[in-house]
């Protein structure tokens, strides 16, 4: 399901048909805005000509992991290499994915280097991550560096209204709690039936936890809102205030202070 990346996919499918794929891409971008996602469409496409995510196994593609303590390392490197060193048998090129590629160790990232350096004429390696800085920068130096950015809400909420088949009303409602994330969209329309005012506000607070600028973006707009009025919204202007005070403490709970905040809206 690529959700927003339709361009970023023609293109690529252009290079590879003009035989110009670089050896190696860097895929950055928020979390859930499809970044992993579009390279398994790529490697997808590579071996069964359909730019859509695999139906079955691919065999010239291998996706690293971090492992069970959140590393991932100089094995893992080593086995992408030795994976890369062998020719392809069924596509144009064999394909390792590093996903969260932040988290490779040192070590790791000194192997992956050697390789980038000298590739595989026919091996295409893939770093998705955050931001590129988490990476040495020698090792980015020898990538070609792709942004993702968020999705607008109109082509999330259009997707779920036709994917996930739910009233286009509650479709813009849970695109504009994605914060422009497809992924966190999909999670948010596949989950649990819940009242909607109090999921409304779960999604909004498991939202704000990983992303400050949604949260300062949406009080900004609630407390313009308030305002407009601010005798008749006297008390929950301040209540709002207050905990947006708080919440700017490390010492305090930021979970509890917005939920609060949230209480009586």
């Amino acid at each position: 399901m690529l959700i927003g990346h339709e361009k970023l996919a023609e293109t690529f499918k252009r290079l590879i048909q003009k035989g110009q794929l670089s050896h190696g891409y860097i895929f950055f971008g928020e979390p859930e805005v499809g970044k992993f996602s579009f390279a398994r469409h790529l490697a997808a496409y590579l071996e069964t000509d359909e730019f859509q995510e695999p139906v079955r196994t691919l065999s010239e593609t291998l996706i690293i992991q971090p492992d069970e303590k959140g590393a991932i390392g100089i094995t893992s490197a080593r086995e992408a290499k030795y994976f890369l060193l062998q020719k392809p048998a069924y596509s144009s090129h064999r394909v390792v994915i590093v996903n969260e590629a932040d988290k490779l160790t040192s070590h790791a990232q000194h192997a992956l280097l050697k390789l980038a350096e000298e590739p595989p004429e026919a091996g295409l390696l893939l770093l998705v991550v955050f931001s590129p800085e988490a990476l040495f920068a020698t090792l980015q130096s020898r990538f070609q560096k792709i942004y993702f950015p968020r999705i607008q809400s109109s082509i999330i909420a259009e997707f779920l209204s036709r994917q996930f088949k739910i009233p286009k009303a509650r479709a813009a409602e849970v695109a504009k709690l994605s914060f422009g994330r497809p992924g966190r969209a999909i999670k948010l329309a596949g989950g649990r039936k819940q009242e909607a005012g109090s999921r409304s506000k779960k999604d909004l607070i498991e939202g704000f936890m990983d992303d400050g600028e949604a949260m300062t973006q949406y009080f900004t707009e609630l407390v313009a809102r308030l305002a407009k009025d601010p005798i008749q919204n006297h008390a929950e202007l301040k209540a709002i205030l207050k905990r947006l005070t708080l919440i700017s403490d490390f010492n305090t709970n930021k979970r509890l202070q917005l939920e609060s905040a949230l209480w009586n809206i």
